[in-house]
């Protein structure tokens, strides 16, 4: 397996994960519906939320942004292989800041879990 290959899976999954997280926004947004997991720790049990209003609204925006940000990052990385003069740098930069959004959204569910469980 070439190099190429192995990066433009790991963008597929990307995509894939973050296609995920917004349909877990979805649930939450729409339906009340907090999917265990994704953005609870498996110890914690959905039905305990004290303020599923509060959740949401502090939550919902945050795993949206997290989520477009993992999109994004692998269409980027797909985009980056397949049209040549791609800008490197901008590539980067979007990677970094998906990092970044993984680090900020850890700390906002452990956040959330304390402030609503």
């Amino acid at each position: 397996m070439k190099t190429n290959d192995l990066m433009n899976f790991m963008d597929i999954l990307f995509i894939v994960g973050g296609s995920y997280m917004l349909y877990g926004a979805f649930l939450l947004i729409k339906k009340n519906e907090i999917k265990k997991g994704l953005i609870l720790s498996n110890g914690q049990d959905p039905s305990k939320c004290k303020d599923i209003e509060g959740y949401k609204k502090y939550i919902g925006p945050r795993l949206v942004t997290f989520a477009l940000c993992a999109v994004i990052t692998g269409a980027a990385g797909i985009l980056r292989y397949k049209i040549p003069g791609f800008p490197e740098a901008l590539y980067w930069i979007i990677y970094i800041l998906f990092f970044a959004s993984i680090v900020w959204f850890a700390i906002s569910t452990k956040s959330a879990e304390k402030k609503f469980f």
